[in-house]
């Protein structure tokens, strides 16, 4: 969506490469290492935050080799689990895990990632033990839960979202403050007694370090009113993320912000890296 509009912005082609791996670090890689002149960019979100604050394997710092461009929107972590688990609700699922302590599963995105801090705060906040199978992103940990490998799977909204239904999976909870407009009938963790689960996984756009600051500023200006259109924030919407955009600066807060916020919830939590 972004680089149709910033494309016709601009008058150019912006491609999009998808470069999966290691939690997000292999683009991150990447980008850092184009040359900084406005032409490459990378899309983020705070999945590469709590990643980077495990301790991942990578020489990038988001604070120093990369120029926030645009905040672009919000969604919350989604928690869901197989039809096969007689589990209708996430009390339920507590209990069945309860019941049988270190039995059960659950999938997250990767090791460090979102889903990845969720499950282990549910297994703290509940008292329940789970085994914690990491994937190479959200995609193939929706379809382990799918195909009923595991027992649960905590990912992104916008990737576990659309498998939502009878015979396929069964939402639980979201980790949003509050209930999705895609999905109204879906619980948030603090309606369910579990706020210490509430998370919200922010979309960023960067720039190489060093990028000159007029191109910085319009592709900033340029992408911000991309998003503002009408028919970008329904799509947005729709797909599950909360359209809240804004400037470099504000991004830059926020992210520094949350890299501090996720090594504290590493530390509470014992993650390490597997």
């Amino acid at each position: 969506m972004l680089a149709t509009d910033l494309g016709t912005a601009f008058g150019q082609s912006f491609l999009v490469e998808n470069r999966p791996g290691a939690s997000g670090a292999m683009g991150l890689e990447a980008a850092a290492r184009a040359p900084a002149d406005g032409h490459t960019l990378v899309l983020i979100n705070s999945t590469h935050a709590s990643w980077l604050a495990l301790g991942g394997d990578t020489s990038i710092d988001l604070l120093h080799d990369f120029v926030p461009v645009a905040l672009l929107g919000n969604s919350p972590v989604l928690i869901a689990t197989t039809v096969r688990i007689k589990a209708a609700t996430l009390d339920e699922f507590v209990q069945r895990a309860r019941a049988h302590p270190g039995s059960l599963t659950y999938a997250s995105c990767g090791v460090g990632t979102a889903g990845h801090v969720v499950g282990e705060q549910l297994k703290i906040t509940a008292s329940i033990e789970m085994v914690h199978v990491p994937y190479r992103g959200c995609a193939p940990a929706v379809q382990a839960a799918l195909g009923g490998h595991v027992d649960l799977v905590v990912t992104s909204v916008t990737s576990g979202l659309p498998y939502i239904g009878p015979d396929r999976l069964r939402g639980l909870a979201v980790t949003s403050p509050h209930r999705l407009a895609a999905a109204p009938d879906l619980l948030t963790v603090a309606e369910l007694g579990y706020s210490e689960l509430a998370i919200e996984v922010w979309h960023g756009l960067l720039a190489p370090v060093n990028t000159p600051s007029e191109v910085v500023q319009r592709l900033q200006d340029e992408t911000l009113r991309a998003l503002q259109t009408d028919a970008n924030r329904l799509w947005l919407t729709r797909i599950g993320i909360d359209p809240a955009f804004g400037t470099g600066d504000e991004f830059g807060a926020l992210l520094r912000a949350d890299m501090k916020r996720y090594r504290e919830v590493v530390e509470r939590a014992r993650l390490k890296k597997q």
